[in-house]
């Protein structure tokens, strides 16, 4: 994940291509600020429409794989 922190563009890569990656954004209170997907790919962008501060990023691939990643929005 790059940069972090950001203007609210991040940019992740994964190691492996997968069929679907579902991407959420929540802000420190639970928010929901961006929710997404992705199809066919092993790298995304995503870009956060809020305030600055701390988000976390929610990624659930269609393997069952899910990761929670710090974001930092300065």
């Amino acid at each position: 994940m790059h940069p972090n922190p950001s203007n609210g563009i991040t940019n992740i890569q994964l190691s492996e291509s997968y069929e679907t990656i579902e991407a959420n954004v929540y802000n420190v209170t639970g928010q929901t600020i961006l929710n997404t997907e992705f199809k066919n790919t092993n790298s995304f962008t995503v870009d956060i429409n809020g305030a600055k501060g701390i988000y976390f990023l929610s990624i659930k691939t269609n393997s069952g794989e899910d990761a929670v990643l710090k974001v930092i929005k300065k």
